[in-house]
């Protein structure tokens, strides 16, 4: 499967009271392709830390109005906060704020003046132990909600509130647009819509499957098929202003197959302005497809 995955950059909040400091900070890592927000007190870092939704803090512990140690508990008793890794800035290299700091829950330190490359160093290490936690606990979510959603089909009688509950359900899950489910007609380019995540109304929907040629490849290679930019994809060019009018950025279909008959795909759409679909949704909706045929 060929996919141009767009490449997710890292985002760092760094928080001084310094000036100079958070120009020289911000300088390095935007040459390093961070996204950088910064904030010049306590109270700023926080507001900027649960709008900004950074990737890792670099915090000062002298700061105006609230010290680095207040917010770092406060970034800590926040849910939505708790697990973004810490590296405090300090020019202090051992005492009393340092230890107290790691007690709050701070994952690193590093003194001023730094060396550039070992801040760096600290840095990338924090986001690679962070990404992975991420993954766990994605795939533990995914599991749970695969798990959750096959004890809910089985207990539906009506196959069209199976269809609708599985389509709505991934649509939560994934974030997307849109979800449906699409049977295969006698003819292979007579699609018809089973249920759609945009409602529970909308079923046995004749559609041709001509205008749907990431429908069509699916059923060819009777793989997954994703389509990254639909702007970039030549493969759109016929069905591009249509898919903008529906404000849809990317697809992905999902064969399902049951024995050798391909008895239908799941369609997915997402407006996401930056992101397409990545590697562990792709596993998630495997799995739910084979669940579906099971």
């Amino acid at each position: 499967m060929e996919r141009n995955t767009l490449i997710k950059q890292d985002k760092i909040l760094i928080a001084d009271d310094n000036p100079t400091i958070r120009f020289t900070l911000r300088d390095l890592l935007v040459q390093n392709h961070y996204l950088v927000e910064d904030a010049k007190s306590g109270i700023e870092a926080l507001q900027k830390a649960a709008v900004f939704s950074p990737d890792l803090v670099l915090l000062d512990i002298v700061m105006p109005d609230m010290d680095g140690l207040k917010v770092l508990k406060a970034i800590r008793n926040n849910q939505h906060t708790q697990d973004i890794p810490v590296i405090m800035v300090t020019s202090q290299s051992q005492g009393k704020d340092i230890k107290t700091g790691f007690e709050l829950g701070a994952n690193d330190y590093i003194t001023k003046p730094f060396e550039s490359d070992v801040l760096l160093a600290h840095i990338q290490r924090h986001l690679q132990i962070k990404r992975r936690l991420d993954q766990i606990k994605d795939e533990k979510n995914d599991l749970f909600v695969t798990n959750q959603l096959i004890t809910t089909l089985h207990a539906k009688k009506k196959t069209r509130d199976i269809l609708y509950c599985l389509v709505q359900k991934i649509s939560e899950h994934i974030q997307v647009k849109r979800c449906s489910v699409i049977r295969i007609g006698k003819n292979i380019s007579e699609g018809i819509v089973e249920a759609t995540s945009d409602g529970p109304e909308i079923q046995d929907l004749k559609i041709d499957l001509n205008n749907y040629p990431e429908i069509m490849e699916a059923l060819q290679q009777r793989n997954v098929v994703v389509i990254p930019d639909i702007d970039k994809d030549e493969r759109m060019s016929l069905v591009r202003e249509i898919l903008h009018e529906i404000g849809c950025f990317s697809l992905m279909v999902v064969p399902i197959i049951h024995g050798d008959d391909l008895i239908g795909t799941l369609l997915l759409s997402t407006a996401r302005s930056k992101e397409t679909f990545n590697e562990r949704e792709v596993r998630f909706l495997k799995g739910i497809s084979n669940a579906a045929k099971s």
